[in-house]
């Protein structure tokens, strides 16, 4: 079953997300929410849900009767939207962010509220094949209210909110795209209430007006059939519905138009088998009314709705609608939406970019917390910077031979001596625009004692921990520089075992280099990548210190990769593989490993 994979961020401009990865699980005697991802590790705590009362059940009932617009405040007039909105956001919040999970959470928040650069990504990893669950993961986690400082976290550009299906599909790494097509699909049918599709396809042919690289196409009266015959043949990256939908008897449909002009509704797990084989999508943007919705009892198929339908079969990134939505709220959010995609935004801060301006629309209604993302990519960047774009961020090329390193002439970079010091604004300045990212599996404990980052596996074999500092500031294909860390290393196996360096990271594929410090003063350069990891040279050094700390470095000078064990090199090889440019540190298989004074240096011109 995929899971997220774990530290992954988008960029703003200079901003990154750090992940704060929740799920909820059961445990026979009731319920727990288990922290899988945040920049301070993982943790436990036990998960009360105040639903169980019979006032927040009919609270939620009435947010279920809900149909759109105002129509709420004439129905209940004795608990308008907003207070509503709160009433449960606040249960959510006390609900999920308790004891351990609660005190990461501020810490991790923290951390980044102190730099402008950063934020925090709330990824909420829903479990729908446990019927115990259904009724949680149903529940309106846009909602999330902290009533401390009166803030929605959906509605906060540093707190996006997104969801993560555990679906039985690959969690594909999708490299943002240089040219973006988008396919819009019109449907109005004449015996359904009257829709305003025109306006809101001006405001998407409005956000794109100016991106050249940029193809929008509609289809009006949209069938289904339609629509496939479209997307087969042409690579369309985005599908956009906008139209009527609805969820009855437990299953979500779409009303397509027929021959006829009339109404055809199309089951989401229909739409979902004819967009399986369509590879190039990446986003599914469902502008219908309860698009998002699914059953919460159980015995019913949980993937019956049609955002986890397209899920289940696939699809990428999916916004739906959880809710009915006006005409007015839904053109606003698809506006906004599509102006931050086109500048560059992932697709959970366009979200968070839909709603504030859904919100100041009505300030007073519920509608910016309809739409709900359900991303189940590492990444949500669909739109590359074009070429000249990205000139602008690279440094200028300079040449170095290995040889000639003098390790004195180094000026440092970024500097993380891993003491709690390091967590404040003092060291922050000195980075490079982000920090350790905390990366995948599950089997280590990793402490901060004494100045140093201790990790230990005592469990599994072939398990892999990483941690990796994002940053926007360098190529490392282009410029030459040194990643180290000062490691004592003690495995408990002798193949696949060691720890060290991660080099030339790329979040997206998945594919990086590691340099790692193995038992009997020998070390190995491995290249990893979805399929696992693959050797590319193993060898022995008499310059590692048996039972001290090591100081391993790389340095990429072009297409050369040069390692380097307490300042001798130890081999140099040529770089032909497809990576990243992000750094950071790596843990393989059972042992304890300790690491200090991770940085990365650039040589003085």
């Amino acid at each position: 079953m995929t899971t997220p994979e774990s530290g992954q961020h988008g960029h703003h401009g200079d901003i990154q997300y750090e992940d704060f990865a929740l799920t909820l699980e059961s445990d026979g005697s009731g319920f727990r929410v288990r922290l899988l991802q945040s920049p301070y590790g993982g943790a436990e705590a036990r998960f009360s849900s105040p639903f169980a009362d019979v006032e927040m059940q009919e609270l939620l009932a009435q947010l279920a009767a809900w149909r759109g617009g105002r129509d709420l405040e004439s129905r209940a007039p004795e608990m308008a939207q907003g207070k509503l909105a709160e009433t449960i956001g606040t249960a959510l919040f006390e609900s999920l962010f308790t004891g351990k999970v609660r005190e990461l959470y501020l810490l991790s928040l923290g951390q980044v509220e102190s730099q402008p650069d950063m934020g925090l990504r709330l990824r909420l990893v829903l479990n729908l094949d446990r019927p115990e669950l259904a009724f949680l993961c149903g529940l309106p986690w846009e909602l999330l209210f902290r009533p401390q400082t009166r803030n929605f976290f959906a509605r906060d550009l540093r707190t996006p909110i997104c969801r993560f299906l555990e679906v039985p599909q690959p969690s594909r790494a999708l490299p943002p795209v240089e040219r973006l097509r988008i396919l819009v699909a019109m449907a109005s049918p004449t015996d359904s209430q009257h829709l305003n599709l025109e306006a809101e396809r001006q405001k998407i042919e409005d956000a794109w007006a100016q991106h050249p690289r940029v193809t929008v196409d509609f289809v009006e009266h949209a069938g289904i059939e339609d629509v496939y015959k479209k997307l087969r043949p042409e690579s369309y990256e985005v599908l956009h519905f906008m139209g009527h939908g609805s969820f009855e008897e437990g299953k979500g449909v779409l009303l397509f138009e027929n021959e006829r002009g009339e109404g055809d509704p199309v089951a989401g797990e229909v739409l979902g088998e004819s967009l399986r084989s369509i590879r190039s999508l990446r986003l599914v943007f469902l502008n219908a009314c309860r698009s998002a919705a699914f059953p919460r009892q159980a015995g019913l198929d949980p993937y019956t709705g049609v955002a986890n339908a397209l899920v289940m079969r696939g699809v990428p990134a999916v916004i739906a609608m959880q809710f009915p939505i006006s005409d007015e709220a839904a053109i606003r959010f698809s506006g906004a939406f599509y102006s931050s995609l086109a500048a560059g935004d992932p697709v959970d801060r366009a979200a968070a970019e839909g709603r504030l301006a859904t919100y100041r629309l009505a300030p007073d209604s519920l509608e910016w917390a309809t739409p709900a993302l359900f991303l189940n990519v590492p990444d949500g960047r669909l739109f590359a910077p074009s070429e000249q774009e990205a000139e602008t961020k690279r440094t200028p090329r300079m040449t170095l031979e290995p040889d000639s390193i003098v390790w004195a002439d180094l000026q440092p970079l970024f500097v993380e001596d891993f003491t709690e010091l390091t967590r404040g604004k003092g060291a922050r300045r000195r980075m490079l625009g982000g920090s350790l990212f905390f990366g995948r599996h599950g089997a280590w404990t990793g402490i901060l004692t004494n100045g140093s980052y201790v990790l230990v596996n005592d469990s599994k074999r072939d398990d892999i921990k990483y941690c990796y500092l994002g940053h926007d500031k360098l190529s490392l294909a282009q410029a030459p520089v040194s990643v180290e860390v000062a490691l004592e290393a003690v495995a408990q196996d002798q193949d696949l075992a060691g720890a060290g360096l991660i080099y030339r990271f790329n979040p997206l594929s998945g594919s990086y280099y590691a340099f790692l410090l193995k038992p009997q003063q020998s070390f190995a350069l491995f290249h990893g990548d979805a399929a696992g990891f693959h050797l590319i040279y193993s060898g022995k050094s008499a310059a590692i210190r048996v039972g001290e700390l090591n100081r391993l470095s790389v340095l990429g000078v072009e297409h050369s990769l040069s390692l380097y064990i307490n300042e001798q090199r130890v081999k140099t090889i040529e770089d032909n593989l497809p990576c990243g440019d992000l750094v950071g540190i790596v843990a393989v298989s059972r042992g304890r490993y300790r690491f200090d004074n991770f940085a990365l240096f650039q040589p003085l011109c």
